[in-house]
């Protein structure tokens, strides 16, 4: 749950900044998580902190994240990142 709240704060404020801004924000999410879930392995690893976490940037934030299943031949492509 921890991750749907940070981006439900960090989408709040950038809707109070602008409702464009927010706008933005949002679809460059989606956008950086639909390539994640196509290639897991795009963002840099933060295996410093924790063996399989690793990260991407978006907008000056982070977005963290474990890869689950390293398969390409997955039904459900969406569940093989678990985003922190």
């Amino acid at each position: 749950m921890g991750a749907s709240r940070d981006l439900e704060e960090i989408s709040d404020y950038f809707l109070e900044q602008s409702i464009e801004a927010g706008d933005r924000f949002v679809e460059a999410f989606n956008k950086k998580c639909r390539y994640l879930i196509r290639f897991p392995y795009l963002g840099r690893s933060y295996a410093q902190f924790s063996p399989d976490l690793r990260g991407i940037s978006l907008m000056g934030y982070i977005i963290f994240y474990r890869v689950l299943e390293d398969s390409l031949n997955s039904e459900e492509m969406r569940d093989r990142v678990e985003f922190i």
